[in-house]
């Protein structure tokens, strides 16, 4: 029987971004690989040693799904990655030349990383933000800006693999603009005494972002503290 560990968790700082649809998050009911059908995206049953094991769409045409997986072994050293993708916030009109609009997503982008850390220290009283900046991921011959921010905080009542008021350390990473217009979020949360740094560098390498190029973010913003 699979451990779901924290994936319920996990995926709450996530759905804010779906707006205020009434829809009701439903799991999708994929045996093998899964082809997200807005995006491309495709999550497969496995990523190196992480089992997935959630697959939840938060709007009735897929745009906007969960995707939960994790690494169970060894005991102690568990790790829930969620993986979120969404749309990006839209760019309101042209803005007339590709630095301004490199600019603006860049901006938005941040708004919407700012309002994701806000979520997780809201919803984890007691939660410190230790470390927040610029990302770059490369796949292959691809590479992507991104944002990362990551925080210590006690699992409280939540459950993490048998374990009540964990502590914890939770990595946030935001890929914006993908192909124009979706989001990629991972959230990968493990114990804080596990220095879990290999797993995560090989579980963001090795699930491909199969959506689309990124569209440029300009780069050097402000502080995201």
């Amino acid at each position: 029987m699979r451990r779901l560990g924290c994936l319920t968790f996990l995926l709450l700082a996530a759905c804010q971004t779906t707006g205020t649809s009434t829809f009701t998050p439903t799991q999708i009911g994929a045996t093998g690989a899964y082809t997200q059908p807005a995006t491309g995206m495709v999550y497969p049953t496995y990523v190196g040693d992480f089992a997935r094991v959630s697959l939840v769409r938060y709007q009735p045409d897929e745009s906007a799904v969960g995707v939960g997986y994790n690494r169970t072994r060894p005991v102690g050293e568990e790790i829930a990655a969620t993986v979120f993708v969404h749309p990006s916030p839209r760019l309101m009109g042209a803005l007339g030349s590709r630095s301004a609009n490199a600019q603006a997503r860049r901006t938005l982008c941040e708004s919407e990383f700012r309002a994701n850390m806000a979520e997780i220290l809201r919803h984890y009283p007691g939660a410190e933000m230790i470390e927040a900046g610029e990302f770059r991921l490369s796949q292959a011959n691809a590479e992507y800006q991104g944002l990362r921010a990551v925080f210590n905080y006690s699992s409280g009542r939540n459950n993490f693999f048998g374990s009540f008021d964990a502590s914890l350390r939770s990595e946030l990473y935001i890929f914006c603009y993908m192909d124009g217009r979706w989001t990629v979020k991972h959230r990968i949360t493990h114990r804080a005494r596990h220095d879990a740094a290999s797993e995560i560098a090989a579980f963001l390498r090795d699930l491909t972002l199969t959506i689309g190029p990124q569209e440029a973010l300009a780069t050097g913003g402000g502080p995201l503290r």
